[in-house]
């Protein structure tokens, strides 16, 4: 049966902020502006479009309309009952995902309008994570009853109301800490460093059967997420003290899944040693490793992390560049990963290339002490964060040696993490190659040849699609996609392919299902660009433009518009002339239609920009 149609004429309300909440709606024409009364007026929020969902929050938890949306122009929508809304979401699990995926899309949206309404100039950061650390928090609300996503999972989210600083860290026991004085006095390194907060767990959810020689990693990860959600905290530290060691083994566990992908990344999988009854610059390189480590989620926690790491990291550096000697070589080798680790993270939220070449270093001097044979985890490890560095220093460099580097560093990764028992790092190393193999094609100018770095491009990248998915995975899948459709597309000029190209612009259209215009503009618009010059290789293979070449000169002034809207000079250059080549085809097919002349094949187009695809 089909849902009933509504109709609004530009500037009507489809509903106001604060009404009752009855029906959601889907836009099947038109825009609908969202915007929420604020201190200083009205604020707006979104616009959104043919295909968006509006009006779902409030049938969620039954809770009055939090926006007013306002049609912009004529605007059709679908409108669906509170009743058959929900019964959707109970019934079919993808539905269900879809509406957690696009309200989880819409608070990073939120969120980060909030950073850029926040944001604090260099010398005022310091002074900011005081302030923020010692904001008195909000009175708690009156309890409300439980809406529906709380009735989904059986839990109420936790409230921010139990929270006193931006960073909350919980500490269990040690294993073999028999009085827990170790474990104390790591949270007590805490004690003097604004905008953290470290508290002290009597209890541990783990015993030695989770950090035995079968590390049990996804039992400590239930255990431990668990414990941080009913504390309302960020980071957990946990860990060993081995009979038969001097060092404590020390662990990081976020709220959050660790993104592999950044770089200096953290594992539970990975120990950090630390000599017993530690001090000095030892403790300063405990509170710098512990801060890297820390996945932040808010612009309040990037506040903190960039006021205390760099100093931290300064200080620690002596003892993190050479370990206590009287650790054995094991425990040494992990300090220097670690410490490579914070290193390369502050270099990335700092923009300070120098500590992108600490890591390095720190990471070749920890790899020279792991033996592959024994060390299997951490020599691996420590090659991937290698790989992740030497990509990133060979974005500086010209050479394909510097590429080639990176992909060394991979490879010896690849002989121990696999797609079954490592499939997110796999899949990462995956992508990343793709990339090196893309890049080392561009730096060889191999069109004039057999692109097979391309190929292998290709290859890795599907690759990773192996691992990532839309439904668990919807940012990394359209990034993989994405990068699949610019290696597929170069492919397919190359080799004057149809069937090529078509795949290339099937993988931009999946990876725009994730990277919507108002959520993700820049990411949208590096896309939609390579939609069209997919697009626009197809119809110069074919005797008339066709429709192809109108979506081409839609998808480049798409792109040019949010280039230009984002300061965005380089790229927004790349875009105009893209169009500029369009409407030119456009033009002299309009020509040759009316002198009934065939419009003819063009040939391959050298020019080539890093970093955005020209054609």
């Amino acid at each position: 049966m089909k849902r009933p149609l509504k109709t609004f004429a530009d500037g009507k309300i489809i509903f106001k902020e604060g009404e009752q909440s009855h029906n959601a709606f889907v836009i099947h024409e038109g825009d609908v502006v969202l915007t929420k009364t604020g201190s200083t007026g009205s604020v707006q929020l979104a616009v959104l479009k043919s295909g968006d969902m509006l009006g779902e929050m409030g049938l969620l938890d039954d809770s009055p309309r939090s926006a007013t949306a306002k049609a912009v122009g004529k605007v059709t929508v679908e409108v669906i009952s509170r009743e058959k809304f929900l019964k959707d979401v109970q019934d079919d699990p993808k539905t269900a995902i879809a509406v957690i995926e696009r309200l989880v899309a819409r608070l990073r949206k939120a969120d980060e309008m909030l950073a850029e309404g926040g944001l604090v100039a260099p010398n005022k950061i310091a002074a900011t994570a005081k302030a923020v650390a010692q904001r008195p928090a909000a009175a708690p609300k009156p309890a409300a009853k439980p809406g529906f996503i709380s009735r989904l999972f059986g839990q109420s989210a936790p409230t921010q109301a139990s929270r006193t600083a931006p960073i909350e860290i919980i500490i269990v026991p040690l294993l073999g800490d028999k009085d827990s004085s170790q474990s104390k006095l790591i949270t007590k390194t805490f004690d003097e460093v604004v905008g953290v907060r470290a508290k002290y767990i009597s209890k541990s959810p783990f015993t030695d059967k989770h950090l035995g020689k079968s590390f049990d990693l996804k039992g400590i990860k239930n255990l431990g997420r668990k414990l941080l959600t009913e504390n309302n905290a960020d980071l957990l530290i946990f860990g060993n003290v081995p009979e038969s060691d001097d060092a404590l083994s020390i662990r990081f566990l976020n709220i959050v899944e660790e993104d592999s992908d950044r770089q200096g990344s953290f594992t539970p999988a990975g120990a950090f040693a630390l000599p017993k009854n530690f001090e000095g610059d030892l403790a300063v390189l405990l509170k710098t490793i512990t801060l890297a480590a820390l996945a932040p989620r808010t612009e309040n926690q990037m506040t903190v992390l960039r006021a205390h790491l760099p100093s931290f990291i300064d200080q620690a550096k002596k003892a993190g560049r050479k370990p206590p000697l009287d650790l054995n070589k094991m425990d040494q080798a992990k300090i220097l990963l670690n410490f490579a680790s914070a290193a390369a993270f502050t270099g990335t939220i700092t923009g300070t290339q120098s500590w992108l070449d600490e890591a390095k270093a720190a990471y070749q001097a920890s790899i020279r002490s792991l033996a592959r044979s024994s060390d299997r985890y951490d020599w691996a490890l420590a090659h991937f964060q290698l790989g992740k560095v030497l990509q990133v220093l060979a974005e500086k460099s010209t050479t394909l040696s510097s590429l080639s580097d990176a992909e060394e560093a991979f490879n010896n990764a690849l002989t121990i993490f696999s797609k079954a028992d490592n499939p997110y790092i796999w899949a990462t190393i995956q992508n990343r190659l793709g990339q090196l193999f893309y890049k080392m094609d561009i730096r060889s100018g191999s069109k004039a040849t057999e692109p097979t770095r391309l190929k292998e491009a290709t290859t890795a990248y599907q690759n990773a699609l192996q691992v990532f998915t839309m439904a668990e995975t919807p940012m990394k899948w359209a990034e993989v996609k994405h990068n699949l459709a610019q290696s597929l597309q170069i492919l397919g000029g190359h080799a004057h392919s149809i069937p090529l190209l078509e795949k290339a612009a099937e993988a931009s259209k999946d990876a725009l299902d994730v990277r919507a215009r108002d959520r993700y503009p820049m990411a949208w618009a590096a896309t939609t660009n390579s939609l069209g010059s997919a697009l626009f290789l197809i119809a110069r293979q074919k005797d008339e433009p066709g429709e192809e070449m109108a979506e081409a000169e839609e998808a480049f002034r798409g792109a040019l518009e949010v280039y230009k809207a984002h300061g965005a000079a380089k790229l927004a250059k790349v875009a105009h002339r893209n169009l500029n080549k369009v409407k030119g085809l456009l033009a002299e097919g309009e020509a040759a239609s009316a002198a009934k002349k065939p419009l003819g094949k063009f040939s391959w187009d050298d020019e080539e920009e890093e970093g955005e695809e020209e054609v």
